[in-house]
C-alpha cells in the first residue's frame, strides 16, 4: 500500500512526500512443517512416554514482518 502527495514550491520545484507499507495486514506465510524423524533404533516395547521430535511441527515463517517506509523527494 502506497500514498503519496505532491506539493508545489514556487514553479521550478516540487517536493514529494511517499509512505509506503509492505505487508500491512502481517498475514503470517508459514513454511513447511519439519520432517526430521528419529526412529527409536534400540525399541524394545511400547513407550511408556510418547516419542520426542519435531516431526511436522511448523518453525519459521516465510516472508518479512510489516514494514514502514517513508521518503520525500525534492524534483528541480
Amino acid at each position: 500500500m502506497s500514498l503519496a502527495k505532491q506539493f508545489a514550491i514556487k514553479e521550478r520545484f516540487q517536493l514529494r512526500f511517499e509512505a509506503d507499507a509492505f505487508n500491512i495486514f502481517n498475514q503470517p506465510d508459514f513454511d513447511a512443517p519439519n520432517n526430521n524423524v528419529t526412529f527409536f533404533p534400540y525399541y524394545s516395547g511400547p513407550p511408556s512416554i510418547p516419542p520426542q521430535g519435531s516431526l511436522g511441527i511448523i518453525q519459521h515463517t516465510i516472508g518479512s514482518p510489516r514494514f514502514l517506509q517513508l521518503s520525500l523527494h525534492l524534483f528541480f
